[in-house]
């Protein structure tokens, strides 16, 4: 006869508790220091790179610290500076092809009111104004360019 108080303890895990993670979960391993720098190459932002491979902007900065080497210092910043560029460059794609979309339509509106002669100061206006908006975005490109340059060290 086996009493109950001799048997051995089979209580299911507590549905409360979490399962335990592993290492690789909350560290960084050098699987995730590759693809973190490969997103951030892509993306050009820390944050975002670090989110991409479950990981804090913070632990990203201190991995930088940590292996304060000059290879991975040039690696980081190397990767960095291409997702900047990546950025500037779909960037400046959206401005175009937004000049385009406007230009388009604008062109029209200016032949037909140059067919008007009686509207002719309004269509010297109307140009005016397509050149000087134009002029604005190239400059926002530039701007973009000189700011991803200048990030450069």
């Amino acid at each position: 006869m086996t009493d109950e108080t001799d048997a051995p303890p089979s209580s299911p895990a507590s549905p409360n508790r979490r399962a335990r993670q592993c290492n690789a979960d909350y560290r960084w391993t050098l699987p995730k220091v590759k693809a973190f720098l490969l997103a951030l190459e892509q993306c050009g932002r820390v944050a975002e790179a670090a989110k991409a491979v479950g990981m804090s902007r913070q632990s990203a900065y201190a991995l930088r610290a940590r292996l304060d080497g000059p290879k991975f210092r040039e690696a980081f910043e190397g990767a960095r500076r291409m997702g900047l560029r990546a950025r500037a460059a779909a960037s400046r794609q959206r401005l175009h092809a937004a000049r385009s979309r406007w230009e388009g339509p604008g062109l029209a509106a200016l032949d037909y009111l140059r067919a008007a002669p009686s509207q002719a100061d309004i269509s010297g206006a109307y140009a005016d104004m397509l050149a000087a908006q134009a002029d604005m975005r190239a400059e926002q490109a530039d701007m973009i360019m000189h700011e991803a340059d200048a990030a450069d060290p």
